[in-house]
């Protein structure tokens, strides 16, 4: 949600209901995701602790790593090598996806009856700006590696990146946009297809209605080459080749170290 940091706080709040409990950090700054650390796997019914090991590491993208519990069996950590680790340790990216992970398994945890497992339960998941802090690479696969781990969800996703737009089908794709003549925002479903497409040529799609990705200055530079060009400049055209491929640049830069 909109607060994507797992404090330490009580995993139960007086007064408020526990199915408003399970949105409130989409809206609501102040409350933060339930951590792991606040339930698992001290409040963690045993027939739950390997069902969520097993989706915590489904969705490890580094399998060098592992997550298991600590040799006195009282704590989360993962698992280097010979080595354990806090899971404060872990990088940004990492801690980024497993906080709303996390605040999702234990609100399946909770909902869920002795006997049945985490991993059979439906339902429809909200999560807001899912690529917050995660690496292009791991965005490649991200979609996929949560739609394997947890088959029985449906998830709704909001995002600015392009990667994660062109690893989905274009039907699962709705773009958010604001109405100037109506004053608010409205949903658009675009029929073309942006599957498979690189992220540069997704930004430069309706789908972003970027003009360009390059640099203001470097555009400005383009159009007033091309000026000269049309001005029957001799030298315009090969100055206006360079500085697409950048090779200019290069130039310069050699210019000044020497």
């Amino acid at each position: 949600g909109v607060t994507r940091v797992g404090e330490p706080v009580k995993v139960r709040k007086k007064g408020v209901s526990s199915r408003y409990q399970r949105i409130a950090t989409l809206f609501e700054k102040h409350n933060s995701a339930v951590p792991m650390s606040a339930w698992f796997p001290s409040r963690a019914r045993k027939d739950t602790i390997d069902p969520v090991l097993r989706i915590l590491n489904d969705l490890l993208v580094n399998r060098k790593l592992k997550f298991v519990l600590s040799k006195g069996g009282s704590e989360l950590v993962y698992q280097q090598g010979k080595f354990e680790f806090p899971i404060a340790s872990l990088s940004g990216g990492y801690r980024s996806l497993f906080t709303w992970v996390g605040d999702l398994i234990y609100h399946l945890h909770e909902v869920s009856r002795s006997g049945n497992s985490i991993e059979d339960l439906k339902g429809i998941v909200l999560v807001d700006e899912i690529d917050l802090h995660i690496h292009p690479e791991w965005q490649i696969d991200l979609m996929e590696t949560i739609s394997k781990t947890f088959k029985n969800l449906q998830f709704i996703f909001s995002t600015h990146s392009p990667i994660l737009a062109g690893t989905v089908d274009s039907k699962s794709l709705i773009v958010a946009e604001y109405d100037e003549e109506k004053q608010s925002s409205k949903a658009s479903h675009f029929t073309h297809d942006i599957y498979g497409l690189n992220a540069n040529q997704i930004l430069l799609s309706s789908y972003f209605g970027l003009r360009s990705t390059r640099a203001r200055g470097q555009i400005d530079e383009l159009h007033r080459l091309a000026m000269r060009v049309w001005d029957h400049d001799p030298n315009a055209a090969i100055e206006f080749f360079q500085a697409m491929s950048g090779s200019n640049r290069d130039k310069s830069n050699n210019q000044n170290n020497e």
